[in-house]
């Protein structure tokens, strides 16, 4: 069993937390209304639980 410490440390040190800040930074530098954005990062993280039994790589946690 991992400890919560363990486990955060491999999730912010992970490819794809880089992919998720930088996919944020980029939505709000072209929106720039949080709201909007929050709406955009929800409708992906969606979009990945949905596909991950397509494309294997959505299943990261």
């Amino acid at each position: 069993m991992h400890s919560p410490m363990q486990s955060l440390h491999r999730g912010v040190s992970s490819i794809w937390f880089l992919a998720h800040v930088t996919g944020w930074w980029g939505k709000m530098c072209m929106f720039r209304d949080w709201r909007f954005c929050w709406v955009l990062g929800i409708g992906f993280e969606l979009l990945e639980l949905i596909f991950q039994c397509i494309i294997p790589d959505f299943q990261e946690c």
